[in-house]
């Protein structure tokens, strides 16, 4: 045993008193706002009110923090896409946009991302009629001509980089990467005088 009789007889075998005193209602009413620090008068069965120092209602506190914990609980989360595939489905389908995309991020094989993204370009346009949307054609279209010409920077081609991102802007009214291929068509035009 690792306690002796003596051991625990030290311990005050007084009951505890665990209720509150006056300082500590005192800092409960001060960490709340006038709406939530109300004291509610408990009555007793005389219909006397009871003025004692217990005169906050210990329940309505716990209320207020289950109400708050609902309150935050209840607040919009935020989604947090997960990682998740490299490509689209319908973008993993087009065996030359994944071999692009391969060469010009993995490989550093500017030169061949290059002539495999003119690949992507013509299987997306060919691949409409049979079993691609317009948009998700014009999904890869858009991607592949602006790493095309951002491969071409790469191997400083830079007047062929900007056709191409010219031609993006031109040809795919609307999609995100237009304003980021004119943005890039400036700044290669700065660079270039």
């Amino acid at each position: 045993m690792l306690f002796s009789n003596k051991e625990i007889d030290d311990f005050d075998d007084e009951p505890q008193n665990l209720a509150p005193d006056e300082e500590d209602d005192a800092n409960l009413n001060s960490d709340f706002s006038d709406d939530e620090a109300e004291t509610e008068v408990i009555e007793t069965q005389d219909g006397d009110a009871d003025d004692s120092d217990e005169s906050v209602s210990y329940d309505r506190v716990a209320e207020v923090f289950d109400e708050q914990k609902s309150e935050e609980a209840a607040s919009p989360l935020t989604i947090v896409k997960p990682m998740g595939a490299l490509f689209q489905i319908y973008e993993q389908n087009n065996q030359a946009y994944r071999d692009a995309i391969t060469a010009y991020f993995e490989e550093k094989n500017y030169q061949q991302a290059i002539e495999k993204f003119n690949d992507a370009i013509a299987d997306a346009s060919q691949r409409t009629a049979r079993d691609l949307t317009e948009e998700q054609a014009g999904e890869i279209v858009a991607k592949s001509m602006y790493w095309q010409a951002e491969a071409y920077i790469k191997t400083q081609n830079i007047s062929q980089a900007v056709e191409t991102f010219k031609a993006l802007v031109q040809n795919c009214h609307g999609h995100y990467l237009t304003l980021a291929a004119q943005r890039r068509v400036d700044e290669l035009n700065v660079e270039d005088a």
